[in-house]
Parts: C-alpha cells; structure tokens; sequence
C-alpha cells in the first residue's frame, strides 16, 4: 500500500498520504506514527495485475480516491474469492496484511474512510473498531 492518491508511490516520507511503500521510500517501523497494527502493508486484489516482479502500477499502488467503493467487484480491489456454493456465498472484499504481520478479511462493508485511515503511515488519524 503506498498511500492515498494516484500519486501515492511518489510522496515523500513525511506526507500525511504517504504509505508504507513507494518507489523511492524507505520506512522503518519507527517512521509508522499511526500504529503498525492500525496500517495497511499489502492488499488483495483481483484488478489492474502485471507481473509481479516487474515492480510499478500494477503491485505498488495506492488508495484512488476518485474511485470509491474501493472494495467492490468493479472497485480497486475489492475480488470474490470463488467459494460460492448452493448454500453460502463469499462476499465481495480482500485480505489485508497489516504492518504488525497479522493478516484479516474485510468485506465490502468496510466503509472507505477507514481503508484511507489506514493506507497511510502517519495520517494521524485511526481506522477504529472496524480496522
């Protein structure tokens, strides 16, 4: 996650909308202001793939704000993992790996605010409960 903006991978360090990654940034987990349980290290996505190991657009990104619901089947990342059944359908949503390592599953239901609380490394603002 680099942040919030289309041009997330390029702030600095010190901008409110930085992320944890960028193309030129290098955080430690001292420069996480906002709580490496409370940030977003890495998301799931089903949209906009390359190859991986080629780096750029396609696996650093950031939060686009001119294209909300962000996890929604035609959002920036929201996907359907294929677990549907007669009986059960999987909602729409992603993993997401936080900076403290720990891994969760948030649907669509995840309002956006939160998601933005959370992109970025010291925004000075919390995610809450829902995070």
């Amino acid at each position: 996650m680099a942040g919030i903006g289309p041009d997330a991978v390029t702030l600095p360090i010190g901008d409110k909308r930085a992320g944890l990654f960028g193309y030129d940034r290098k955080v430690r987990l001292q420069d996480i202001k906002d709580g490496a349980s409370k940030t977003i290290m890495v998301m799931e996505t089903a949209k906009e793939l390359g190859p991986w190991a080629a780096g750029g657009p396609s696996t650093v990104r950031g939060l686009d704000p001119d294209r909300r619901p962000y996890l929604a089947l035609d959002g920036q990342f929201g996907l359907k993992h294929r677990t549907d059944t007669f009986f059960r359908t999987t909602p729409v949503g992603s993993n997401i790996g936080r900076a403290d390592g720990s891994v969760r599953w948030f649907t669509s239901e995840v309002g956006s605010e939160v998601l933005e609380a959370a992109a970025t490394i010291a925004g000075a603002d919390d995610p809450g409960n829902d995070f």
